[in-house]
């Protein structure tokens, strides 16, 4: 979703000048100011609204403008008064409050924002825009229900705004509203069957389902849609390949994988796919030199590492897993958690649980700091986690929350399977996770008879490439022969 914290709204009227002596008006002014504002060139036009505001002081328009343009250089102060003097002046001009709910939205006073754009809609219902930004604030304060209608109205007034279609997309994904998201492109497929982004997004939203032949079928579209385009072939490829090794069809995923390589030779993201597929279909020695042609490739693909761990993590061989999850720890621009989670897990095998918790506990520790100079709408882990259930109830986000909770004994094991089922719907392999990571603490804690009741559960997820459901399976394979290396 396209936040709205660097928009910068100004009034884009002309005024009439009425000037026949050549001495400069304030709609001259004004008109001069909106030119170099246009041009981004802030102080110049702060400089000539100012002029403008002299020879006419209730000139409104002029008192808005101004007010983004300082926004534009940084004076959040000035800009609020020129907006709180366009309102005192004029109490029904609708931009002085939009501009003012900007600036709050900015600050993180999302509470103040949505009171502005309430009466800037109550005084003009017809501006698409401002029901798109409203939207993002229902968002920030957790009212998806009343994010998508405002979404929906923005895009009746306005169908060409596809920042709104968008993002009513993202708040159905935060909602987990699969079904949702596939009619939204049913309809855009049934006006023009031709787009091949139309079936690889509603591959993705049936993917979210575990719909992995609808997903298939959709992907194979895509592809027959952009026949002739050897740019974006072998990416759809690998889409595809990754929906049969969810399925679990390790052979027809090896096939996509080698036609997307032989298309594109040099993608470090096949090489980790065709490794996965590999993994999967039970070839671990092919499986290690896919990801380490991966890495050759690209050495900070954190998850061709991870894949190499996971390999070694199967194998029960924990130094080995440790260091190579180690690296897709350290390599990962993206601080994802899974990483973290798969390095505490071989590093607790290994023996080393105190390491393994007290690396846990500084990466939520580093989650939790508020990043230098964040916007205050969106920060960090912590702040995500305080406004989870407002902002992004049950979203991926969320769930890495809760697992992590679990494992830094917060939050009990009873609790913790029980989320898993909730936020199924918005994170499919959830339950799966849940259960193997409850079966490793209790292996951990001595406890085989119930870690491989967990076990089982998790081996038995529909979502076959995660890979907590392939550990699930060594882990057992492991405990059904009595060796725990």
């Amino acid at each position: 979703m396209t936040p709205a914290r660097g928009l910068l709204i100004s009034c884009s009227c002309v005024l009439l000048t009425l000037n026949s002596g050549g001495q400069t008006t304030a709609p001259d002014w004004f008109n001069q100011a909106a030119a170099k504002q246009a041009r981004r060139d802030f102080e110049g036009a702060i400089a000539d609204y100012t002029k403008a505001i002299e020879l006419d002081p209730r000139l409104v328009p002029a008192y808005v403008n101004r007010g983004a343009a300082r926004r534009g250089r940084g004076d959040a102060g000035g800009a609020l008064a020129d907006y709180e003097q366009a309102i005192k002046l004029a109490p029904n001009y609708a931009p002085a409050y939009v501009n003012r709910a900007n600036l709050r939205l900015g600050q993180g006073e999302s509470g103040e924002a949505l009171a502005d754009l309430d009466r800037a809609l109550a005084l003009d219902s017809k501006d698409a825009k401002v029901f798109n930004l409203r939207a993002e604030v229902r968002v920030s304060k957790g009212d998806m229900d009343g994010a998508i209608a405002d979404y929906s109205r923005a895009l009746e007034l306005d169908p060409s705004l596809t920042q709104a279609f968008f993002n009513r997309m993202t708040v159905r994904e935060m909602q987990g509203d699969w079904d949702g998201i596939i009619a939204e492109h049913d309809r855009a497929i049934a006006k023009n069957p031709g787009i091949a982004a139309s079936y690889t997004q509603r591959a993705k939203a049936k993917m979210s389902k575990g719909d992995w032949d609808g997903a298939i079928a959709d992907y194979t579209k895509a592809l027959e849609a952009a026949k002739g385009n050897a740019v974006s072939s072998p990416g759809r490829l690998l889409d595809r390949a990754e929906a049969k090794a969810s399925k679990g069809d390790a052979v027809g995923a090896l096939a996509d994988y080698n036609d997307a390589l032989t298309r594109a030779p040099s993608s470090y993201i096949a090489y980790t796919g065709r490794g996965q597929a590999k993994l999967l279909h039970g070839d671990r020695e092919g499986a290690l030199a896919d990801f380490a042609r991966a890495v050759a490739l690209n050495a900070k693909h954190s998850e061709a590492h991870q894949g190499t761990g996971l390999t070694h993590g199967i194998a029960g061989k924990w130094a080995d897993a440790v260091a190579a999850f180690r690296r897709a720890v350290e390599v990962d621009a993206r601080r994802r958690v899974r990483p973290h989670l798969l390095l505490w897990y071989a590093q607790s095998r290994q023996g080393d649980r105190s390491g393994a918790d007290e690396g846990l506990a500084q990466f939520i520790t580093n989650r939790l700091a508020k990043p230098a100079g964040a916007n205050p709408r969106f920060t960090g882990y912590g702040a995500l986690r305080a406004s989870t259930e407002a902002s992004r109830p049950g979203g991926a986000l969320d769930w890495d929350a809760r697992v992590l909770d679990f494992l830094s004994g917060k939050t009990s094991e009873a609790d913790f399977l029980a989320a898993g089922a909730v936020h199924s719907k918005r994170h499919g392999p959830a339950p799966c996770e849940a259960a193997f990571y409850a079966g490793v603490k209790r292996l951990l804690a001595g406890d085989k008879s119930g870690s491989m009741q967990h076990f089982r559960k998790a081996a038995a997820t529909n979502f076959k490439a995660t890979p907590e459901r392939s550990l699930a399976e060594a882990e057992l394979q492991r405990l059904d022969k009595n060796l725990t290396p």
